[in-house]
């Protein structure tokens, strides 16, 4: 780790990694690489972890809730694609009835089967989820909506004492959540950022040696294939440190390959400079 600290100094200021590049090897570079990016993603999966593991169960929250405001006069029958309800007025469930005091909408649900499924009566009733007589509209992350037809639906029937019977269902699944699945996920969304990570940064690193190597040319000097290689590797880090910073604050992609460009031409110009000196 001593060493993987000193590296990761090293690549971020005038050293002789970027001085006497000559002197750099693949294996080294690769090395110091591979253990750069675990660390990142562990940085990335652990903030996963703790903005997951809560929303997860909060989830479960919802649910009970919903299930507790159910009303107990309320039946659902989803017959041939069509919905239909007891009541003949619709039911509303408030944003602050879900304690969602922060919510772009007013309704966190509306249920209305008197009405066809469109954006008049969406907008209407401006609910994150709107179920209507022949389908459903739900509020996406981005501002949007998605839109999902009832008319592959199997029939089905909903009513309080159907829903309670979930209630010890949802209750033994997140209890196995926290044991095994959590955990699971966790292991799975670590892999998978890693793999994709590296996947990504060794293709943005042979962009990075076919600069390397027009510049080296246009500088008068020649380095070989895996030493220009180990050159970008170094200089990836800044692009490391722009990804985990993005975490936080909105970066663009494109700063990200600037700054890797930015560095990798300087750091290439230092061999010349030394040259001359």
């Amino acid at each position: 780790m001593a060493h993987l600290i000193a590296t990761f100094k090293q690549s971020l200021s005038r050293s002789p990694l970027y001085e006497k590049p000559e002197a750099n090897t693949f294996a080294a570079a690769i090395k110091y690489f591979t253990l750069l990016l675990l660390v990142a993603t562990a940085i990335k999966a652990i903030i996963f972890a703790w903005i997951f593991v809560p929303a997860l169960y909060s989830a479960k929250d919802m649910a009970f809730q919903f299930i507790d405001r159910y009303p107990a006069d309320l039946t659902l029958t989803l017959s041939k694609g069509e919905l239909s309800q007891s009541r003949q007025s619709p039911i509303v469930v408030t944003a602050a009835d879900m304690g969602m005091a922060t919510s772009t909408f007013a309704n966190f649900l509306v249920v209305d089967a008197s009405k066809p499924l469109d954006l008049q009566t969406f907008a209407t009733y401006n609910a994150g989820i709107l179920v209507a007589k022949d389908g459903y509209m739900v509020v996406d992350r981005n501002g949007g909506y998605k839109i999902q037809s009832f008319k592959n639906v199997p029939d089905y029937t909903l009513d309080k004492a159907t829903l309670e019977s979930y209630r010890p269902k949802i209750a033994s699944a997140f209890g196995g959540l926290s044991l095994i699945l959590i955990p699971l996920a966790l292991i799975f969304t670590f892999a998978f950022m890693y793999a994709g990570a590296y996947a990504l940064a060794l293709a943005a690193n042979l962009v990075g040696v076919l600069l390397a190597l027009i510049i080296t040319r246009i500088k008068g000097h020649k380095l070989g294939f895996g030493q220009l290689y180990a050159l970008s590797l170094y200089a990836y880090t800044v692009v490391v440190l722009i990804g985990l910073a993005g975490l936080f604050v909105g970066i663009s992609g494109w700063i990200s390959a600037a700054a890797f460009v930015l560095v990798l031409a300087f750091c290439v110009g230092m061999k010349k400079q030394q040259v001359a000196s």
